[in-house]
Order: C-alpha cells, then structure tokens, then sequence
C-alpha cells in the first residue's frame, strides 16, 4: 500500500501544473502502471505522456526550473558545512564528470577513504584552483529535441 502511495503521490507532484483535463489524460494513461512499477520508472513514464499530449508544460517547468538553479550552504555538525546545489543539467553532466574522474584518482593514491569524500575533496580542489582535470563527455539526447534547420537550396 505504502509503494502505491508513494507512486501516487510522485505522479501528482509530476502533474500539479497541469490542467485538470491533461491531467486526468495523464493518469488514464498510466493506470495499468501503478503497482507493478516502482516511482522513478512511474516519473519517467508520466513525464514521456505528458511530453506527448502537452509538450509546452514540460518546457515552461524546465524553464522556471533552470531560473530556480542555485547553490545553497550553511553549518552542519561541528566543523562541517553542507551545501545543497541545483544545476542546468549540461552544466551539472560536465561537472560532476570531472568530480567523479579526480575522485576516482583519489581513491587509487589512497588520499581518500570513501568514493563520497573523496568527490568532496575533488569539488572543493577543483573550485579553489588546487587541481585540474581533463575529461570527455558526450551526452546523448533523443533526437525529438533537437531543433534542426535545413539550409534552402536553390
């Protein structure tokens, strides 16, 4: 019971925006879903109908989600600080690459106990300028993103 309310309420948080008609198109659609699919896989679900039956929705969320973007910090248990960030996704991608291959160089030289400490200490060398890292990433997109132009031919 607890898993479907969760689904539930991940679906409506999904929806709040949405007009009550688009809405209720959307919860249709989903109905043989709830129970069988955990909320993650049911997210990604109603967002793929909603991208669908009313694409504008989804983009103004990006919008005003991309506007909401910040980094957060304040004290914690003594001697530790906690930061809380939100990120455009391109920027995050390449970020956390570069976090992730430092961390990972890390915890090979030892200098680090754990994979997280050791992503903390990459963050916070690269920021201050105490550390460089080369990486490459690609990130892929379904092609329905993407706006393609088509030079006139004469």
């Amino acid at each position: 019971m607890h898993h479907v309310l969760r689904q539930r309420r991940q679906v409506a948080a999904e929806l709040v925006e949405a007009p009550p008609q688009v809405a209720a198109t959307v919860v249709a659609a989903l109905a043989g879903h709830f129970g069988s699919e955990d909320a993650a896989h049911l997210r990604r679900r109603c967002r793929r109908v909603l991208t669908r039956i009313s694409p504008d929705l989804l983009v103004q969320r990006a919008r005003r989600a991309r506007e909401e973007c910040g980094l957060r910090r304040w004290a914690d248990e003594p001697g530790v600080d906690r930061w809380v960030g939100t990120f455009p996704s391109e920027e995050a991608a390449q970020a956390w690459a570069a976090i992730d291959a430092l961390a990972h160089q890390y915890l090979t030289q030892g200098a680090c106990p754990t994979l997280e400490r050791a992503r903390a200490k990459a963050l916070t060398d690269l920021v201050a300028g105490h550390a460089t890292i080369d990486t490459v990433l690609t990130v892929t997109v379904p092609a329905t993103v993407l706006t393609i132009t088509v030079p006139a031919t004469a």
